[in-house]
């Protein structure tokens, strides 16, 4: 059954297979099915509310990967098996560890060591740092690591949890492979191309959505009200 015709959220998981194909306009039905992902379509309107994100920013997109990945495993299995079959293809060397930023990274990254065989490296969420997590083994110099994100806008969250790795493993020569994999690249389109501490940034798929400050945002010059969509899923996710 192809997933562009699932209609009801409850059939997702169990429709699934293991040897599903996700690209981008199945991750779209998904995500619109699930009430997890909304574009501004058209000019700035009255009519049409634009997004106001938890940072305090406008947007005129909505994502909520990290809930997709946290809430449905099939989802999120397959979409991990499309990342390592990516890391594999280019990687020349073994993978020790796989990491990504708690809370919403944890399971993917999870998923994605388990397939490439490869240590399961846990981070922790500690106020706005990543920390790592003492109980388990420290890594040793000639050890290469992979990092997997769920959502990429900045690098910052991705940055965190590098620092939380180096910090956690004193007496380990840092090596991390040079490209950070994300399941969505959401980086303002005028911004440059994302980078994190010098490692290119691949995505299974990519969504050009702007933010704005309050005081800099088109859709409020345009009379588009600023509401948070999980607030009002009515209007930005009606049917779900």
């Amino acid at each position: 059954m192809s997933i562009l015709c699932i209609k009801d959220p409850a059939d997702l998981d169990r429709l699934l297979l293991e040897d599903t194909k996700i690209g981008q306009p199945e991750f779209e039905h998904i995500m619109r099915l699930l009430g997890l992902m909304w574009l501004y379509e058209g000019s700035p309107s009255p009519s049409r509310p634009h997004a106001l994100l938890v940072s305090g920013k406008h947007s005129n997109g909505y994502l909520d990967v990290g809930s997709l990945v946290k809430e449905h495993e099939m989802v999120r299995w397959i979409l991990a098996k499309s990342i390592s079959d990516e890391i594999r293809r280019v990687m020349m060397a073994p993978v020790a560890g796989v990491f990504g930023a708690d809370t919403s990274s944890t399971a993917l990254a999870g998923d994605v060591a388990q397939m490439l065989g490869a240590r399961h490296l846990v981070l922790r969420k500690e106020g706005d740092q990543q920390i790592w997590v003492p109980d388990q083994e420290n890594l040793v110099t000639g050890q290469r690591v992979v990092q997997v994100e769920e959502l990429m806008t900045t690098a910052s969250s991705a940055e965190k949890a590098v620092n939380a790795i180096v910090a956690g493993n004193p007496g380990w020569d840092p090596s991390f492979f040079p490209i950070v994999w994300t399941i969505v690249d959401r980086h303002d389109p005028r911004e440059p191309e994302l980078w994190a501490q010098g490692r290119k940034v691949y995505s299974l798929f990519r969504y050009e959505i702007s933010n704005f400050e309050p005081d800099d945002c088109p859709y409020c010059a345009g009379g588009s009200e600023a509401l948070k969509p999980k607030e009002n899923r009515e209007i930005f996710f009606p049917g779900c």
